[in-house]
């Protein structure tokens, strides 16, 4: 990957808080290298004016950039001088564990050259997040995402279904939340016209593919999944946990 100036995080999922939350935000060149996110300017939008972007970059992990909602919350740094950001390292919360759920779950990482045009550099989904912990990722090793699946990669391929009959999904999605916070998808999954528990039912972006979240049914085989408030239609899909062979699926909105 080559140099570049501008780098931003894009949340896209939180543990179901109203709000995205980041104490530190550190940029690397090498492994384990100095911070590049210094002596450069902190880019972004739709954060509260008490809890700025800029918190996320001022060395102090207990201070914090918080998002004026769940909508498009882009945080980032334009370099001093243009960089080839191989790692990074996030820092969520000091403060409270009531707040773990604003901290991010799912994240992309972009880069420009311009601040305009942007391009996918790193995908990491399904992290949580304990009291003053910091993590580290390599870039381009979507960390967290067991399927692989990364944005603008389709679900062009999918293995036989393990009935030979057509599969079939019983889905009993619930009332909506406020605008303002997390929606789901839940409901039944039934195989063969039988609920069925212990299989992992994935829910996929239907514009883009991506992989936005999993959960097991339980045993009456309910299952439920936040999907923030940026997905309208999503597929979701029942595997059977040992092969990833789909089992069933359906397509709905997020409730």
């Amino acid at each position: 990957m080559a140099a570049h100036v501008y780098w931003r995080f894009v949340p896209q999922l939180n543990g179901g808080g109203s709000v995205y939350t980041v104490s530190s935000l550190i940029l690397r060149s090498s492994a384990g290298g100095a911070n590049l996110a210094t002596g450069g300017t902190a880019i972004g939008s739709n954060y509260q004016g008490s809890f700025p972007i800029g918190n996320a970059f001022d060395g102090n992990d207990s201070t914090r950039a918080i998002s004026s909602n769940l909508n498009s919350s882009p945080i980032g740094y334009q370099l001093s001088s243009a960089a080839d950001i191989v790692e990074y390292a996030i820092y969520g919360r000091n403060d409270n564990s009531s707040f773990l759920n604003e901290l991010w779950s799912a994240w992309n990482l972009e880069y420009s050259d311009d601040n305009v045009n942007w391009t996918l550099a790193d995908s990491v989904r399904n992290q949580s997040w304990a009291l003053s912990e910091q993590k580290t990722f390599t870039v381009g090793a979507n960390t967290g995402n067991p399927s692989g699946l990364s944005v603008g990669k389709r679900i062009d391929v999918m293995f036989p279904a393990i009935e030979a009959a057509p599969p079939s999904a019983s889905v009993q999605p619930l009332g909506k939340a406020p605008a303002t916070s997390a929606r789901t998808v839940s409901g039944t999954v039934t195989v063969g016209g039988v609920a069925t528990g212990g299989l992992l039912v994935r829910a996929y972006a239907k514009l883009t593919g991506e992989y936005i979240g999993q959960a097991t049914s339980a045993g009456d085989g309910t299952y439920s999944i936040n999907c923030g408030n940026v997905w309208a239609d999503v597929y979701v899909i029942a595997f059977d946990p040992t092969t990833y062979r789909a089992v069933t699926y359906d397509q709905i909105v997020p409730g």
